[in-house]
This record gives C-alpha cells, structure tokens and sequence, in this order.
C-alpha cells in the first residue's frame, strides 16, 4: 500500500488548501495517509493518520522541534512505497532530508516567496529563496497557487516541473449569505489581521455608512496571535466606530463559512508590494462566492479580472472612503443581481477542474 507523508508546519484546521490536498489524494484509492502537523487545536480528519506536534507554528525553537519530529519520521519511512508531501515553504528545508534517503517529494508552495527587481529581502526570506532555488528542482511537482505564481517560479528558477492549483473551496452550502437573519448589514473581511493590509480603512470607511452597517473581521495575527488587533480596536473607539466593529479572532475553516453566512459582502484586499499580492491567489474569493456572497475587492490583475467580467461585486482603492462606502451600498441595493451572477462564476472556477489537474499530474506517483 502507498503511504503519504503530509508536512505542515502550522495548523491544519485553519489551512483550507492542505484540507483540500488530503481530499484530492483520497481520489487516488488505497493508500494512508499521514498528516505532520503543528499547533495546540485537535482537529481530527476522517481516516487520516496525524502526527501532531504540540507546539503553536512560532518562532524558531518551536521549529526547530517540528523539525526534528518530521525528519525522525521521514528517516523511519519505507521509501520504496512513500511520497512525502512538502506544504509552504516551511517545509522545503525538508526536501535534503527527504533526498538523503532518495525519497520521492511533491512540494506545494503556498506563498511566492521571489520579489521583484530591486525589492529588498528579509534574512528569513533569503534562507527560503535559497532552499526553493536549491531543492524546488528536485520535487516531482512543485504546485503553485494559480498560474502567474506559477510562470514566476518556472522564470526565476528555470523549473520545468509545475502544476497550479487554484485555491476554490470546496463547500456544499445549504444557506446562502445573507440568509442568517439579523438586524445588520455585516461586511466581512476574514484574513491575516494586520495593519499592512490597510484595516483601518475599513473600519473608518463606515462612517460614510448607515448605522445598520457593520464591520465583522475575521481572524488573527500571522503568528497565531492576535495581530493587531488591539492596535484596530484603538482606532474604531477613536472614531467613535467601536461598536460597529466585531472582531471574531481566528476560527476553523468551517466555522468561519458558517460565521459568514450572517454577512452580506466580503472584503478582498492586498497591497500592491509584491509579487505575492499582485499575483495573489486568495482562498476567501472563493469561500464568499461558495455561500453566494458577493465581494468588494482590490485592484489586482486577475481579481479585477474575475470580480468585473461576472459582475460579482465591485472594486475599490484605497484612496477614498466614501467611494468604498457608495461601492458596498450599490452592492447591496441590487443584491439579488450579484447574488445573481454568481453560478457562471462557480461553473467556470470550480474544484472539480482544480482536482482533475491535480489527479493528472501526481496518477504515475500510485500506478
């Protein structure tokens, strides 16, 4: 029986994209599936074994110990019948560990880590640059998450080894947003809490907004804390918003999609810095538009691309509040005609297509 060997050094009940590997990998048949994973929060997985290290993804002694469980349990491994699965960047520096015993790896690149010319990397950043650089090559598949991330490392690495899988969720809703009734029009925006993307604009854009709007913000610091929230609860008291706003702190992916089924529309927001954002591929564009929800969204390529040409919601910079605020009530004025467009945007991004590329691209690693 093939065996996969699953790394990720964070927690899986958060990661909707490893969620939705594990699920993939079930289509291959009879084989076991392993889960190395990290974090304080069980999560268990229907018929999934799970190698949990009970330490939060912090710092770097905590990896260090991650580290050293998924090499022990790389090194005990019966190589002739495993596939190592490689998840973020993290854990491409197991990929020397994983060729020492002439393993088999697929490495899944969640972030593009490659800047463009004359942007400056961190310390941390040239240590992973180096590792994909020096081992993606190696990998049966490197995934990346769409295909500019994709052309990017096959560019700046000379790779010839890729696959992109798009990050659509895959939920059966039963209610749609909106659908749970309350007095309030929620926005929503769930995500990495942090004053870098700018979530202060939002909380002040409800100013130029009726008091039955209400801002409902999603998630924690990038570190597992509580990002800064505290620096974003200061400002909506300052604005006399404190009320308006409701900071959920992180949630499991599916209590977040129920979470969202009591708003009315999703924020997708990244600033223009790097290559990761400009080329974003955000796991939430496709978790608003699974329960039906319509998004406002920044001004990258593709999302501009998607959110205009199906008429899905609209746009916004960051330049104006108000012009935030006029796009979110337009929005919900002629509801049912975004709620409306919606389905031709799901028939052409769905995870079936996602899947089918996936199975194509790893079936010769379980014939």
């Amino acid at each position: 029986m093939k065996k996969v060997y699953l790394f990720l050094y964070g927690e899986i009940n958060t990661d909707g994209r490893v969620q939705r590997s594990i699920d993939f990998l079930k289509s291959f048949g009879d084989i076991e599936i392993h889960l190395v994973s990290c974090g304080m929060i069980d999560f268990p997985i229907e018929g999934i074994i799970q190698h949990q290290t009970k330490l939060k993804p912090l710092g770097l002694r905590n990896y260090m110990q991650f580290r050293a469980n998924a090499k022990r349990i790389i090194k005990s491994a019966d190589v002739n019948n495993t596939i190592f699965y490689l998840h973020d960047y993290y854990s491409i520096l197991l990929a020397p560990v994983v060729k020492s015993i002439k393993g088999t790896f697929v490495y899944d690149a969640h972030e593009l880590l490659i800047k463009a010319e004359g942007q400056k990397y961190t310390l941390r950043e040239k240590l992973f640059i180096w590792a994909e650089k020096r081992w993606a090559k190696d990998a049966y598949r490197v995934i990346a998450a769409n295909a500019e991330r994709e052309q990017v490392m096959k560019d700046v690495y000379g790779l010839t080894n890729t696959l992109n899988v798009l990050n659509i969720a895959d939920y059966k809703y039963k209610q749609a947003a909106g659908t749970v009734k309350n007095d309030f029009d929620w926005i929503v925006y769930q995500g990495v809490v942090t004053e870098s993307r700018k979530l202060s604009f939002f909380i002040k854009s409800l100013k130029h907004l009726p008091s039955n709007y209400k801002l409902m913000i999603i998630g924690g610091g990038p570190d597992g804390g509580p990002g800064d929230r505290e620096l974003l609860e200061g400002i909506a008291k300052q604005e006399g918003l404190f009320d308006r706003v409701l900071f959920t702190g992180r949630m499991a992916n599916k209590d977040m999609m129920e979470k969202l089924k009591e708003c009315k529309v999703g924020i997708i927001t990244y600033p223009f810095n790097t290559y990761n954002n400009i080329y974003c591929s955000p796991n939430k564009l496709y978790e608003y538009t699974a329960i039906g929800m319509p998004v406002i969204s920044s001004k990258q390529p593709f999302l501009e691309k998607v959110v205009l040409s199906y008429n899905i919601g609209g746009m916004f910079d960051f330049e104006d509040e108000k012009a935030f605020a006029d796009t979110v009530q337009k929005i919900i004025s002629n509801y049912d005609e975004y709620t409306g467009n919606i389905p031709a945007f799901l028939k052409d991004y769905n995870i079936s297509i996602e899947k089918q590329k996936f199975v194509e691209a790893l079936k010769p690693l379980f014939a």
